[in-house]
Parts: structure tokens; C-alpha cells; sequence
């Protein structure tokens, strides 16, 4: 089984933030298929268990905050006995600008507090992951850039970035993603 998670923070005061790409990436690709998450409190997640072509995936939007991410994904690991190197984690990176998405088949957090803690508690940095850029704040707080929304330019791009982030996600699903680095156009 192959896990496919999407990083954020639960709650509605958090809906649209910058934070919250990997949910809403999640969020639409369920929505294509017509499918709807659960809550399972025991795995600490929204979950959805479901056959993308021929693979089972289970997608997983931890109940925890994004600094808590790894307890949620090392339940998840461990109820259905899967592996680091099953998993996919769909995150939010401000060094990358709008529109920019970066796949890598492992590597290190790069300063990002939710794959810090999915490394400490997998111990390991070598699971996949999709990094959606959500660009870098020209001014003040990180926290008040990553916890707040997109500009109306920005929301151009998004719908385009999100659909190629779910292209991307399903040919790793079958083994056909390497690498790589996309700009929307």
C-alpha cells in the first residue's frame, strides 16, 4: 500500500493558507475521483483509502498541527505495516516561488517543521516528497506568510499547480516519476 500525505493544519481559520497546500492538493484529487475522507481519531487523521489504477492508496491529512505531522504518518505506517519508502508527503515551500513544484525521492527538510518531524519519527529522510512552492515572504513574520492566503495573482496559477501536483503524485504512484522540477507557465 502506498501512503500519499498531504501536509497542513486542521481547522477552517486555516483553509486557503499557503500552509495548507498539501490538503488542498489532496482535497481535489479525492473530489476527481469522488471520493470523501473519514476521520479516524486512532490514526490522528483524515483518511481515504482508495484504488488509483493499480495501486491501493491510502491518502492521510494529519489531525495534528504541520509540526506534529509524523506522529499521525508513523500510525498510519504502522496499522498497515507499510514503509518509508511507500510514502509520498505533498508539502508547502517558501524557498520555492508560486507555481514551482520540486519532486524528490528523498533529501532533507530544508528547514520545514512538518518534514522534521515526519523525519524524526520515521528516523529516516528517505520517503518521497512533492514540494508545492508557495513563495518566500518579502517582509515580516514566516508565520504570517505560510499562515496566510494567496494573492489574487497567485490564485491564477494555484488551480494549474494543484492539477499537475496530482499528475505528479499518480505516476509516482506507478513508478514513473523521477526527479524533477515544474514552472507554470
Amino acid at each position: 500500500m502506498k501512503v500519499v500525505v498531504g501536509l497542513g493544519n486542521v481547522g477552517s481559520k486555516y483553509d486557503g493558507t499557503r500552509h495548507n497546500i498539501g490538503f488542498q492538493v489532496l482535497d481535489e484529487w479525492a473530489k476527481g475521483y469522488n471520493l470523501a475522507f473519514k476521520r479516524n481519531t486512532s490514526l490522528e487523521g483524515d483518511v481515504l483509502r482508495a484504488q488509483i489504477g493499480g495501486t491501493v492508496v491510502l491518502f492521510l491529512k494529519p489531525l495534528t498541527y504541520m509540526n506534529e505531522s509524523g506522529r499521525a504518518l508513523q500510525k498510519c505506517l504502522h496499522f498497515y505495516k507499510s514503509d518509508p519508502s511507500d510514502v509520498l508527503v505533498i508539502t508547502d515551500d517558501i524557498a520555492l516561488p508560486v507555481g514551482t513544484l520540486r519532486f524528490r525521492t528523498e533529501g532533507s527538510s530544508g528547514g520545514h517543521n512538518g518534514l522534521k518531524d515526519i523525519e524524526r519519527h520515521l528516523k529516516t529522510a528517505s520517503y518521497a516528497r512533492l514540494r508545492v512552492g508557495v513563495g518566500d515572504r518579502k517582509a515580516g513574520a514566516l508565520t504570517d506568510h505560510v499562515l496566510g492566503r494567496f494573492t489574487a495573482e497567485e490564485l491564477n496559477v494555484l488551480g494549474p499547480v494543484v492539477q499537475k501536483s496530482i499528475e505528479f503524485a499518480e505516476e509516482w504512484l506507478d513508478g514513473k516519476l523521477g526527479e524533477t522540477t515544474w514552472h507554470a507557465s
